[in-house]
């Protein structure tokens, strides 16, 4: 999943899905979602008392979504989203909603709704077309081509040569001589 993908999610469930209790939510929207929420809160504890008020502002703004995304995944598992109150038992209730949560949801559509599909990135617009030279390029000569090196021999077999002198590689604008 790519980081465009987890802020989809994120921003759907925070903009597109801010008091909505119906329908169904997939586990990724729903786990995305609240590592989100648990990231945001443990930044805003770091801060000492502006940090609790700031906490508290952003719990409670919070609040409608992350009681909506809880009650669509308990929808996505064939559950009433009433099943949230199941979390006010002491000890076994959380660890029953978290059961719950984890679970596959139905692979069919259900009381609640279709299968929910994960919300996508919108793909990045193609970037422009570079604009074409006003001048025309000029061509560029090829490159020389390489011969092969043949391997070796041992020194005693080779006979001395006398040393070479390189030669430059004709471009079109440097003539041969």
């Amino acid at each position: 999943m790519k980081f465009n993908d987890i802020i989809a999610i994120v921003k759907s469930v925070i903009l597109k899905n801010y008091f909505n209790f119906k329908g169904r939510a997939t586990r990724s929207e729903f786990w995305w979602f609240f590592l989100f929420y648990g990231v945001v809160t443990t930044f805003f504890g770091l801060f000492g008392k502006v940090g609790r008020i700031l906490n508290l502002i952003w719990s409670l703004g919070m609040l409608m979504p992350v009681l909506g995304v809880g009650a669509r995944r308990l929808h996505d598992i064939n559950k009433p989203g009433t099943r949230w109150l199941m979390g006010l038992i002491p000890i076994a209730g959380p660890i029953i909603l978290i059961l719950d949560w984890v679970k596959v949801g139905d692979a069919q559509e259900n009381q609640y709704g279709p299968v929910p599909t994960m919300p996508k990135a919108e793909p990045a617009a193609a970037p422009a077309e570079p604009a074409a030279p006003e001048t025309p390029a000029e061509p560029v000569a090829p490159e020389a081509p390489v011969e092969p090196v043949a391997p070796e021999a041992p020194a005693e077999s080779v006979a001395p040569e006398a040393p070479v002198e390189p030669v430059a590689p004709t471009t079109p604008e440097t003539p041969a001589e």
